[in-house]
């Protein structure tokens, strides 16, 4: 024979030292071996490969089924540790080999040990692309792997209790510890599970949100692994990047509902042959005891890793933090976190005022929910840094946890906290998130700004005017500079109040038109912070203000002045309201002062 360098086999090109696993169709299926050398008989054009398939190592039962293959082959009786047919030098066709070069531990573990696993693997190959990550279970180079566990939960139907029951029996739990010893069967049934279609994405191909996430995962297959002497199932991910906590929200939330309804009801269903009877796998389940975590969270609930990871969940970070916080920042950021919670909790109750006894009363359990969990958050919890960060995400902090203690019952409320921080689902619900600093920063910015456009603008306007026409407007001038200076200094603004604003075009006249005369005679604890609070809150009363361009009006009232005055010059208003007699303002009482005599 004459030695070549390459050949073709099922899925790309072949050489010396390569890995191979023979096809199911082969006269001596699913055998797993190393090329020795490649070359063409003599007086012929056919190539064969020379394959050593005594390379790897079978496990105990996998050797006992070759040699019954064997065995049965050439009708030869088999002897324990003789083998019929030496296959440490076999000449194979081409057409009869996949390169498996490259593939990942798990897998080819799966397929030394599994004759059922060897076959989904060739078939899954034979049928899609070739073996490009590692069997479909590893990574192709250029991508960040990361790792989901759940627990596995396994009933089996003993043929035993079969027998006994006389076809009434239904199963029995099988424990994950127990599991252990099936895995082999357990993974060639989730290879067969796969279909081609779903290559080169797996699961992710019925992702069907143009999202981050559909970006960022490059592809998701499911497996088992045993950890803890337990066996789990393992979603492997491809990232093009890593995901943010938002985003692995939403993997996860997507890959509970394949488990549930998706892939995992189909393979929950699926009769798996094990040396007792029939194994059926549920990767989810009603129970609590059901989960999805990285890989980082799984091996620290195993105590499996003992430092702190790099980038930890707000669960994660609590695993780790001392008991008592007292830093500054946690201190602040603990304080901010009650007011809004106070805050929460007393707007509920604004909302409640209105409402009849019997609707109060059918609302109690929500009732208790928001006082026990503003009362747990307040004064029971030790929070760490990371979880107060979380919660100060979302306007209604308060909401998110009283929502979660309503539908847990009796569940343990740190147990309930460890989910909400460690799931993150809130980020699915209909939470309103609080707006992003930095954007809510530059609408500050843009609004600063134009008050200080529309200050300049006035005083443009006051340089024509006498200067007894000045002193007549004395107290108009001062309540624009002392608006202006307020809201950029000393104001407060509340969600939405900014952006609301921004739609006018004098921003600074609808504040300064109902600026107070004097700020140290407003009564309160608010002050004049409260004022202006009133006048945004008054918005009825904005009708007759000029907007920005494509800003939305209100349901406007009729302006209490007519067209000709709105188009008139500033400087005409402040003559014209020099030589009227001064009226008070909406409000406010009159000062008792003389006006100037123009």
């Amino acid at each position: 024979m004459d030695n070549i360098s390459t050949t073709i086999c099922v899925n790309g090109e072949l050489k010396p030292g390569d890995l191979v696993v023979s096809t199911p169709e082969d006269d001596y299926p699913c055998l797993v071996g190393t090329v020795l050398s490649i070359g063409k008989a003599e007086h012929s054009e056919r190539t064969y490969v020379n394959v050593n398939f005594m390379t790897e190592e079978y496990s105990e039962n996998r050797l006992q089924e070759i040699e019954q293959m064997l065995g049965d082959a050439y009708g030869r009786p088999t002897t324990p540790g003789i083998w019929p047919l030496d296959i440490d030098n076999l000449p194979m066709s081409p057409d009869a080999l996949i390169r498996i070069t490259g593939i990942g531990g798990d897998t080819l573990r799966a397929i030394l040990d599994s004759h059922e696993a060897a076959e989904a693997l060739c078939k899954l190959v034979e049928s899609g692309p070739g073996v490009s990550h590692d069997a479909r279970n590893g990574v192709q180079e250029g991508y960040i792997t990361e790792k989901l566990y759940s627990p596995l939960f396994c009933q089996v139907q003993d043929d035993e209790n079969k027998e006994y029951y006389d076809g009434d029996y239904w199963s029995d739990p099988m424990s994950q510890q127990e599991a252990v010893y099936y895995e082999d069967e357990i993974r060639a049934a989730l290879l067969r599970e796969r279909m081609p279609d779903e290559e080169p994405r797996g699961l992710m191909t019925y992702y069907h949100e143009a999202d981050s996430v559909d970006k960022k995962v490059h592809s998701l297959y499911v497996d088992v692994e045993v950890h803890d002497e337990k066996l789990w199932g393992v979603a492997t991910l491809e990232l093009t990047e890593p995901l943010t906590p938002e985003e692995f929200a939403t993997l996860k939330d997507y890959l509970s509902g394949q488990y549930s309804d998706g892939f995992g009801e189909g393979f929950e269903q699926r009769d798996i042959k094990i040396d007792r009877g029939e194994l059926n796998v549920s990767l989810w389940s009603y129970e609590d005891e059901f989960y999805i975590v990285t890989e980082r969270v799984f091996r620290q609930r195993l105590g499996l890793e003992t430092k702190q990871p790099e980038a930890p969940t707000p669960a994660q970070a609590a695993l780790y933090e001392p008991d008592v916080l007292d830093d500054s920042k946690t201190a602040a950021l603990s304080q901010q976190l009650t007011d809004r919670l106070d805050k929460n909790l007393s707007d509920y109750f604004d909302t409640l005022r209105n409402l009849g006894a019997k609707e109060i009363i059918g609302m109690s359990s929500e009732i208790g929910a928001r006082m026990d969990a503003h009362y747990y958050l307040t004064e029971i919890h030790n929070f760490h840094t990371s979880e107060l960060e979380y919660l100060l995400k979302f306007q209604n902090p308060l909401e998110v946890v009283a929502e979660e203690f309503l539908y847990a019952g009796t569940e343990n409320r740190s147990d309930i906290m460890w989910k909400i921080f460690d799931r993150q689902d809130a980020f699915q619900g209909d939470y309103p998130l609080m707006p992003d600093p930095s954007a809510e920063a530059a609408l500050k910015q843009k609004l600063f700004e134009q008050l200080d456009v529309n200050f300049a603008d006035y005083c443009e306007c006051l340089m024509n005017a006498s200067k007894q026409e000045i002193v007549g407007m004395a107290a108009e001038i001062t309540s624009l500079y002392a608006a202006r200076e307020y809201l950029k200094t000393g104001y407060d603004f509340k969600t939405g109040e900014v952006e609301y604003l921004l739609r006018f075009q004098d921003p600074l006249a609808v504040i300064a038109d109902g600026w107070p005369d004097t700020q140290g005679t407003l009564d309160g604890p608010g002050g004049i912070s409260d004022v202006v609070s009133d006048i945004l809150e008054d918005k009825s009363s904005h009708g007759h203000y000029a907007r920005v361009m494509g800003a939305d009006a209100p349901a406007a009232k009729e302006s209490a002045r007519d067209a000709s005055t709105e188009r008139r010059s500033v400087l005409e208003q402040i003559r014209e309201a020099a030589k009227a007699p001064k009226v008070p303002r909406r409000d406010k009482p009159s000062r008792d002062r003389n006006e100037p005599e123009l």
